[in-house]
């Protein structure tokens, strides 16, 4: 992953966080961090590290793990933040669910979900949720014009075009380098907002050569959306686990 691949997305995700001094003390700085499997926080070292260094206390769990309690006495809420790297689990021994999200959310908890081409049944409902709807598993975003060089459709090469928020979209003319699922946005829910989005030629499907009439595809493929709730707690959707890992 490049330098710039960091920097994009914890500017991205500023506002799910509230990466600052001053909100951070009010947010709290308590964060738990999923896994399907606990030996793959390997693989987000730099991402992990770089938490650290902004002064979050960190635990990390696999989805197996039941001594991680989103509450504690159902009321009392253990951890300020939630990153779900766990696609695959359909399960929490610490008892994660639709409605305990929900909670975590409304008692004031920000939460970051990435999946990939593999999702669970249990975090794509609960996108849905929000408006946030993944396509199917197995589909992969591609671009046929905007891949990287010697590499397959998949891999796809995002500008600062492809971001919706202004104030992230002119820190680098470098890329972003996505490899994932996409999602559509429906409805005209205010609080939802697309943070980046694909270029005109990018589609989403399971097989490349096989684009119809539904896929989803330009601006339509949401990459990565964030959520405010009213309570002003955040939500961030990624489609791509990838652009967090150390690759």
């Amino acid at each position: 992953m490049s330098s710039f691949n960091w920097i994009f997305v914890f500017l991205a995700l500023l506002n799910l966080f509230v990466w600052s001094a001053v909100a951070k003390s009010v947010s709290g700085d308590r964060l738990l961090v999923i896994f399907d499997s606990v030996s793959q926080q390997n693989e987000y070292s730099l991402f992990l590290a770089s938490l650290k260094d902004r002064g979050f206390n960190i635990d990390v769990a696999a989805a197996s793990d039941a001594s991680v309690p989103l509450f504690m006495y159902e009321f009392d809420r253990q951890y300020d933040h939630l990153v779900l790297f766990s696609p695959k689990s359909e399960k929490y021994a610490n008892g994660i669910s639709a409605a305990s999200l929900i909670s975590f959310l409304n008692s004031g908890g920000n939460v970051l979900i990435a999946v990939n081409s593999e999702i669970s049944s249990l975090l794509h409902g609960f996108a849905l949720e929000f408006s946030v709807d993944f396509d199917d598993t197995g589909a992969l975003v591609h671009d046929f014009f905007n891949q990287l060089p010697e590499s397959s459709s998949s891999i796809v090469k995002l500008i600062s075009s492809n971001v919706k928020l202004p104030s992230i979209a002119t820190i680098s003319d470098k890329p972003l380098i996505y490899s994932g699922i996409a999602h559509r946005v429906s409805g005209k829910n205010p609080l939802v907002k697309q943070v980046v989005v694909g270029h005109p030629s990018t589609f989403s499907e399971t097989q490349p050569d096989s684009v119809s009439s539904g896929s989803l595809a330009g601006s339509q493929a949401s990459l990565i959306t964030s959520v405010q709730a009213r309570n002003n707690a955040r939500i961030i959707f990624s489609g791509s686990l990838d652009i967090f890992s150390d690759k």
